[in-house]
C-alpha cells in the first residue's frame, strides 16, 4: 500500500495540475449541457422530455457496459507507456469496433420488452441511439488517448461537442419546432463533429515534431502480455465502477415502470438543475487525491487525517453553496424558463438538492479511498446504496407518484454518504494500525 502510495505521490503535483484543468473542463461542459438541456426541456414538454431521458439513460448504460473499462485502460497505458501509443490506440479501437456492434444489437433487443411495457416510441427511439454506438466508441477511444497524453487537448474536444450542441438546439430551437427526432438528429451531427475533431487532434498531437516518441511509436508491437494487462485492467476497473454507473442510470431505466412520461420529464429536468451542485464540488476530492496518496508514500501520512476532513468540509461548503440559491431560486424561476407545463419541477429541485449535496461529498470519499490505494472498498457500499434507493424507489413510487421517486433518491444518497463515511473512518484505523 506504502509503494502505491509513493508512485501515486511522484506524480503528485501533476496529478493536481491535471486536476485543475479537468474540473475547469467539468464545468464548461456542464454548463452548456446544462443550458442545452433546459433549451429542449422548454421545446419538448414534459412528456416528449421524459421519453428522452428514458432513452438516453438505457444509450448511456449500454456505452458503459460495451466499452467495458477499455477508455480508461487507453487512458492509463498510453500515458504510461506513450512510445506505444499508435498501437495501443489500434488494438483498443479494433475491440471497441465489435463491443460496439454488440452494443447496438443488445440495446436493440432491450427496445422490444421496453415497447411492451411502455409503449412504441421508447423502442423507436431506443433504436435509433443504438446505431449511434459505434461511432460513440470510436470517438471515445480518441477522447481517452487524449488523456493520457494531452489534457489540454481532451478538453477541447469535449467541449466542443457540448457547444456545437448548445448551438445547433439553440437555432433549431428559434428556427422551428423542435420534436424528438430533431433533438436525435442535433446530437448525431454533434457526436459526428466530436469524433472527426477528436481523431484530427489526435493524429496531429501524434505525428507533431513536438511528439518524436509517439510518432516512432508504430516501430513497437503490442505484445500478448501488454494485450492481456490492457484487458484485465479495464475489467477490474470496470467491476469497479459498475455499481456507480447503476445508482446513477438504472433509478432512470427503471422509471417507466411507475411513473408517466410527464412525470418523468419532470424529474429529469429536476435532477439536472439539482446536479449543477457537482461540478464544482466534486473536483476537491480529484485535487485532493494525489497529495492523500503523497502523504502516505511519505513521512506525512500522520498529516492525512486532517487532509480528508478539509476536503470533506471544503466539498459540503461548496455543495451548499451552490445547491442553497438552486432550492430557493428554482420554484420561482423554472416555470417562468421552461413554461407553465413545468410547474412544481422547482420543488421537486429543492428536494433532490439533498441528494445532490450528498452525492458530491460522496465523490470526494470515493476519492480519498483511490489515494488511500483501496478503489476496491467502495465497490460493496456502491452496491448496499444501490439497494436501498432502488427498494424506497419501488416501496413509494406508486403511493406517493413522482414525490416519492425524490425521496426515494434523497434517501438513497445520505444513506450511501454516511456509508462512505464509515468506509472512510474504518480504512484509515486499519492503515494506522499497521
Amino acid at each position: 500500500m506504502v509503494g502505491l502510495g509513493r508512485s501515486l505521490g511522484a506524480i503528485g503535483a501533476v496529478g493536481r495540475t491535471v486536476s485543475g484543468q479537468v474540473a475547469s473542463s467539468n464545468l464548461l461542459v456542464a454548463g452548456s449541457t446544462g443550458v442545452a438541456g433546459l433549451i429542449v426541456a422548454r421545446s419538448l414538454g414534459p412528456s416528449d422530455r421524459g421519453i428522452l431521458a428514458v432513452v438516453f439513460a438505457w444509450f448511456t448504460l449500454m456505452a458503459y457496459l460495451g466499452d467495458a473499462g477499455m477508455s480508461e485502460s487507453l487512458t492509463y497505458f498510453v500515458a504510461k507507456n506513450p512510445s506505444n501509443a499508435n498501437n495501443l490506440i489500434r488494438l483498443v479501437s479494433r475491440w471497441l469496433l465489435v463491443s460496439g456492434s454488440l452494443g447496438t444489437l443488445v440495446l436493440l433487443l432491450a427496445a422490444l420488452p421496453l415497447l411492451a411495457i411502455s409503449g412504441s416510441v421508447y423502442a423507436l427511439y431506443l433504436a435509433l441511439y443504438a446505431l449511434l454506438l459505434p461511432l460513440i466508441f470510436q470517438s471515445n477511444v480518441a477522447l481517452a488517448a487524449l488523456l493520457g497524453i494531452a489534457v489540454r487537448e481532451w478538453s477541447a474536444v469535449r467541449l466542443m461537442q457540448s457547444i456545437s450542441y448548445l448551438a445547433l438546439v439553440t437555432l433549431f430551437a428559434f428556427q422551428m419546432n423542435v420534436s424528438l427526432m430533431v433533438v436525435y438528429a442535433v446530437y448525431t451531427i454533434s457526436a459526428v463533429l466530436q469524433l472527426c475533431f477528436g481523431w484530427a487532434v489526435l493524429r496531429r498531437h501524434v505525428r507533431s515534431d513536438q511528439s518524436e516518441v509517439l510518432a516512432r511509436s508504430d516501430r513497437v508491437a503490442v505484445d500478448d502480455k501488454q494485450r492481456k494487462a490492457v484487458v484485465a485492467f479495464s475489467l477490474r476497473n470496470s467491476a469497479g465502477n459498475i455499481p456507480g454507473v447503476f445508482y446513477q442510470i438504472l433509478p432512470m431505466v427503471l422509471l417507466p415502470l411507475w411513473l408517466p412520461p410527464v412525470e418523468i420529464g419532470k424529474y429529469a429536468v429536476a435532477w439536472t438543475v439539482a446536479n449543477l451542485v457537482q461540478p464544482i464540488a466534486s473536483s476537491f476530492g480529484r485535487a485532493g487525491m494525489p497529495e492523500i496518496a503523497a502523504r502516505l508514500g511519505g513521512s506525512r501520512a500522520g498529516e492525512t487525517v486532517p487532509l480528508i476532513r478539509q476536503l470533506e468540509w471544503r466539498t459540503a461548503v461548496s455543495a451548499i453553496a451552490v445547491a442553497v440559491p438552486l432550492a430557493l431560486l428554482s420554484p420561482l424561476l423554472l416555470p417562468r424558463l421552461l413554461g407553465p407545463e413545468y410547474v412544481g419541477t422547482g420543488l421537486l429541485v429543492s428536494i433532490l438538492c439533498f441528494a445532490a449535496v450528498a452525492n458530491a461529498v460522496k465523490a470526494t470519499f470515493r476519492s480519498v479511498l483511490i489515494g488511500m490505494g483501496q478503489p476496491g472498498a467502495a465497490v460493496p457500499v456502491d452496491w448496499i446504496t444501490l439497494g436501498v434507493q432502488l427498494g424506497l424507489i419501488a416501496l413509494l413510487a406508486k403511493p406517493m407518484g413522482l414525490w416519492g421517486v425524490c425521496v426515494g433518491i434523497v434517501i438513497g444518497s445520505v444513506v450511501g454518504l454516511v456509508a462512505y463515511r464509515w468506509r472512510v473512518r474504518r480504512s484509515l484505523k486499519t492503515l494506522f494500525a499497521h
